[in-house]
């Protein structure tokens, strides 16, 4: 939510207007993928029990499980992986506006979804998309909390629940258009 506009507005900057459409679908998928391979790995790691990494001292220091020390391990790692991709992304030189901010954004968005409903199958697909993201995560947070509590499934096995239902979200969005 915070990265997407960033990141789709650099898009048409940096590559050329026949291959927006693809890179956005790469994008898309990457980062698809990237939501995937965390939930599937969470339970997995949270569950995990043994030595790694600085595991053993944030147990002894602060008590906390060895999941749950080798989840911070990870997030760190993520976080300083992130900052050093970053800094090999190109500078993009924008022209140089003194347009004040759009405050009415939210208002055009009601106008946007307005001519969005005059185009029937644009209006299909915005709100099957809507649909099966909101389905999606709503049910992400249910089996969360079904797996442990109702089923007395490991952290492990309730993340394998929800990739199964992401990868059903997936699927019936793929073919939804059917």
């Amino acid at each position: 939510s915070l990265f997407s506009p960033a990141l789709n507005g650099t898009i048409p900057e940096i590559y050329p207007h026949s291959y927006v459409n693809k890179a956005n679908g790469i994008i898309k998928m990457i980062t698809t993928l990237a939501i995937l391979t965390g939930i599937a790995s969470a339970g997995i790691v949270l569950d995990f029990r043994g030595r790694f990494l600085l595991t053993d001292l944030l147990y002894e220091h602060f008590h906390t499980p060895q999941g749950q020390a080798l989840l911070a391990v990870f997030v760190l790692f993520t976080a300083i992986f992130g900052l050093l991709v970053s800094l090999g992304v190109p500078a993009v030189h924008t022209p140089k506006t003194h347009a004040p901010f759009p405050w009415s954004g939210p208002l055009k968005t009601v106008s946007h979804l307005k001519e969005v409903a005059q185009d029937l199958l644009l209006n299909l697909c915005v709100w099957g998309n809507t649909f099966f993201w909101f389905a999606g995560a709503l049910i992400v947070l249910i089996v969360n909390e079904l797996g442990p509590k109702q089923l007395g499934l490991n952290n492990t096995m309730t993340s394998i629940l929800v990739v199964g239902e992401m990868l059903g979200v997936g699927v019936g969005a793929l073919f939804s258009s059917r």
